[in-house]
């Protein structure tokens, strides 16, 4: 999906969400940017049953840099879907729930609030 010359809003997000999860067994989004959260607060109790939703911070936090390259000359990632993408790296060998991915990307972002909507039972 894209926009032409539009801006993102969260109705585009749901409505992706929405069409998706009619297709798919079960939906996990990993979400990043400033005040992520906010995106889906006001739609939480209308994220079907078979999506979880991971935000790298609530609706009223900044999502913090990690990992600078100065070849690029920018951060490369955040600190939270940093911490997810190394954890799964760990895990590789072994099962891991999404509530344990959350809770280990909860404890090693400091900077930020990471938040869950939708099915956290998944």
């Amino acid at each position: 999906f894209y926009l032409v010359d539009q801006i993102l809003t969260s109705n585009h997000i749901n409505h992706l969400i929405n069409n998706l999860s009619k297709r798919c067994k079960s939906i996990l989004i990993i979400f990043e940017s400033c005040n992520s959260g906010s995106i889906f607060e006001t739609y939480q109790n209308f994220i079907p049953k078979n999506v979880i939703i991971l935000t790298s911070t609530d609706s009223n936090s900044s999502s913090y840099a990690l990992y600078w390259d100065d070849a690029v000359g920018t951060f490369l990632g955040d600190q939270c879907v940093t911490s997810i993408a190394e954890n799964l790296e760990r895990a590789y060998t072994k099962r891991e729930s999404i509530s344990d991915l959350y809770l280990v990307s909860k404890i090693e972002t400091q900077d930020s609030k990471v938040s869950v909507f939708g099915n956290s039972s998944m």
